[in-house]
């Protein structure tokens, strides 16, 4: 049914992920005198975070640190779920935003924030291939690279894009692409 697992942003116990992801923010909010996202990081405190309020007030301090392509490539993506389709009429385009803004609820969140995939085992019964952001701050690479070396799996490979954070697949979308071609794509004949 599937020729390979393929993560991106990959995540194998995002409690550590979260807590290194903290440390770095910290670490580089002080090398830059950033009053106001050292206030806003201690006001949140370290994971785990306790509700919705402090897991955006995390990312949006983490944005301002994040490499210069995902910005561009986030707000890229936000501009095209925020422009509603041409036929959309006003009740469609209310209920959308609506939808927006009860997704994702803060048990999801939760969920996500406690996520161990490392919990799962190391073994897989189909290829894994990770094409990471060696910049990515969410999912830190060097955490990324301890899951992927711990599993066992007919054949991996870890490929890191220079100069990507976190959403590689969107700003580094060329990239990325020959990354699958060139890894993945053999795989299906």
């Amino acid at each position: 049914m599937f020729y390979a697992f393929v993560g991106t942003g990959q995540v194998g116990d995002m409690p550590r992920s979260t807590a290194t992801a903290y440390a770095r923010l910290l670490d580089l909010a002080h090398r830059a005198s950033d009053g106001e996202t050292l206030q806003a990081l201690t006001q949140v405190g370290p994971p785990p975070f306790k509700n919705m309020k402090q897991v955006a007030s995390f990312f949006e301090r983490m944005g301002k640190y994040q490499p210069a392509a995902d910005a561009v490539a986030l707000n890229s993506l936000k501009q095209s779920l925020l422009s509603p389709p041409p036929d959309y009429s006003l009740r469609d385009d209310v209920n959308r935003a609506r939808g927006f803004m009860a997704v994702p609820p803060w048990s999801l969140y939760n969920d996500l924030l406690n996520t161990k995939l490392t919990a799962l085992g190391p073994d897989f019964d189909l290829p894994v291939f990770v094409i990471q952001g060696a910049d990515d701050m969410v999912t830190p690479v060097g955490l990324t690279r301890e899951f992927f070396e711990s599993i066992h799996a007919p054949r991996k490979e870890m490929v890191t894009i220079p100069n990507a954070g976190h959403f590689a697949v969107w700003s580094h979308a060329d990239l990325f692409l020959n990354e699958l071609v060139k890894h993945v794509r053999p795989l299906a004949g």
